[in-house]
């Protein structure tokens, strides 16, 4: 369940609050003037949320970089990601694993616990830290308005994760986060300080990703239906990055190296971003020879871009090298010659690309994309690659629309490895042509005489029957 939009500007204004609070009592006397209005203002916040709420819990996931609200993920918007973080941060180098308001507090009650925290927040190690923390809240009246567990005392006590927050709202957070991520890095690639700071933090996001496979793989494959969730070429970026995480998982590439291919994915399109928007939103056939000279050098801008940066770590020069070569022309250069990720990448931008609305032409649907590649269109590409890539979207890609013996129409949620004609689908009409929920059949299943239950007999044109995914598909 995620936090109701109108919740937005509180929560925002609460978790600051009590950042900006923690932060200025390390710099200055408890009794300083200094901290007159930030002890007032997280007072009213905390007491404004208790009224709410009942009460107030933070928890802070630092490898997720995630924080948790009353058991509630945090989704800030843009202009309040960094208090969110900067108190994930606080939090974790405390050894906190929920920090708790129990009931209303007033300005003594909030000095006294950030004197607490400002006295006995330094130990040898985090847990430590947290224990010195809980002892000095009993030491100054605090017990039943404040309380504190460490990290250790959190995850003894919760039941696991997956069942507190569901794997999907999780994933769909992650996918969120890499899109703001790629906007904010593309936007001060060439601030120096700026470009590393969020080059460190896409690197995470991509490691996060990346973690999320054995769980979430499914719906991680479902996200990248979404087409509309930020300017298209961001959103490209983020849905060539899944697909080749997911294709770097099948083909079985080390952590490291899926991880390098999954940024070089989501940075392949860097030299786009510095070619005319005006060339860019035209039809190849379209450009005059001069545009199409300057749309041909986009490659040549992408190196360019990364060697602004004045680094040259592992990462940084395969995402150079695979933009540089990912729309290589076979015909004018073998596809043995290219980098094996910039072909990996290559399969899965492309197919991205055709399945997604381009200038003068309509999104593909998922198995007619993949045909058109398996034709050597928009260009050929290393059939080993391609075939897994197939594999893994099934027979019917998810997202594919189908019309079942039923006469029900659905859309392929995930691939059925074992059998390729029976994937998992979400029924959206009836055979009636009423609007349904968007129920999942497996496809697989049999009924009592052991024949199967319902079977695909064709696909159709979505947009032409008036239908669309399952909000659940479409990460809403």
């Amino acid at each position: 369940m995620m936090l109701r939009e109108d919740d937005a500007l509180a929560v925002s204004n609460l978790v600051s609050r009590l950042l900006q609070a923690l932060q200025v009592s390390r710099l200055h006397s408890i009794f300083n003037v200094t901290l007159e209005e930030p002890v007032r203002e997280l007072a009213a916040a905390l007491n404004g949320h208790i009224a709410a709420h009942g009460a107030v819990s933070f928890k802070p996931d630092v490898q997720a970089e995630l924080l948790f609200l009353n058991d509630q993920p945090v989704r800030p918007r843009r202009s309040a990601a960094a208090p969110v973080e900067g108190l994930i941060r606080f939090l974790g180098q405390l050894g906190v694993g929920e920090l708790r308001f129990l009931r209303p507090v007033d300005e003594r009650a909030v000095r006294a616990f950030l004197s607490v925290v400002k006295e006995r927040g330094a130990a040898a190690d985090a847990a430590a830290v947290c224990r010195h923390l809980v002892e000095g809240l009993e030491a100054n009246g605090l017990a039943g308005v404040v309380a504190l567990l460490t990290r250790e005392q959190v995850a003894a006590r919760a039941v696991r994760r997956d069942t507190i927050v569901d794997q999907r709202l999780l994933a769909r957070l992650a996918y969120a986060r890499t899109l703001t991520l790629l906007r904010e890095y593309l936007r001060h690639m060439r601030d120096p300080d700026l470009e590393r700071y969020f080059w460190r933090r896409l690197i995470r996001a991509v490691q996060g990703l990346h973690g999320m496979l054995a769980r979430s793989s499914r719906t991680l494959l479902a996200l990248t239906l979404i087409k509309d969730a930020d300017e298209p070429a961001i959103n490209h970026g983020v849905n060539t990055c899944l697909l080749t995480l997911l294709l770097a998982s099948k083909v079985g590439v080390p952590r490291a190296q899926a991880v390098n291919a999954g940024l070089a994915a989501l940075l392949h399109g860097v030299g786009k971003f510095r070619t005319s928007p005006e060339v860019l939103a035209k039809e190849e056939d379209a450009r005059t020879p001069a545009e199409r000279r300057e749309y041909d050098d986009h490659p040549y801008r992408a190196v360019g871009a990364f060697l602004e940066t004045r680094r040259l770590d592992d990462a940084l020069l395969i995402a150079a090298l695979v933009a540089f070569q990912y729309e290589a022309d076979p015909s004018s250069r073998p596809l043995q010659d290219l980098h094996p990720l910039a072909r990996m990448v290559a399969v899965c931008e492309a197919y991205e690309a055709l399945t997604s609305p381009a200038p003068g032409r309509p999104a593909l649907l998922p198995d007619r994309a993949l045909a058109s590649m398996f034709a050597g269109r928009p260009r050929p590409f290393d059939e080993g690659l391609l075939g897994l890539f197939a594999g893994l979207l099934g027979l019917f890609p998810p997202g594919t629309a189908v019309r079942l013996d039923t006469g029900e129409l659905a859309f392929v949620v995930h691939p059925n490895p074992d059998d390729p004609q029976r994937p998992l689908v979400a029924v959206v009409r009836d055979a009636a042509g009423g609007a349904v929920d968007g129920a999942v059949l497996d496809l697989a299943e049999t009924g009592p005489r052991g024949g199967h239950r319902h079977t695909i007999v064709g696909t159709v044109d979505p947009v032409r029957v008036g239908i669309r995914p399952p909000e659940y598909m479409r990460g809403e």
